[in-house]
């Protein structure tokens, strides 16, 4: 659970954030380095009924970085995220 809730979100963000969008922002290509971090993001989850969510939270979390200049903003959402979705997850379950 641990892995989902803080250890996912640091690496997803340092790869598809950090890595991805900072190569493109680096070299002026900010709309369209959103753009395929965006779609590198949510193609890689894998589930074709989560892509629009995934499409919004991935153009999201990459506007809090663009506007904060730091990977730990969007972290944290990401992070309070998967840890709203293992609470409903785990309240969801038949006792």
């Amino acid at each position: 659970m641990v892995a989902l809730v803080v250890a996912g979100p640091i690496s997803e963000e340092l790869l598809y954030r950090g890595l991805l969008l900072g190569r493109f922002r680096k070299h002026g290509y900010l709309v369209s380095g959103t753009l395929i971090s965006t779609i590198v993001f949510m193609v890689s989850h894998r589930d074709p009924r989560q892509y629009l969510e995934l499409c919004g939270a991935g153009l999201l979390l990459a506007g809090l970085y663009r506007r904060s200049n730091s990977l730990w903003p969007p972290i944290a959402l990401h992070a309070l995220n998967n840890g709203w979705d293992t609470i409903l997850a785990i309240l969801s379950r038949p006792s």
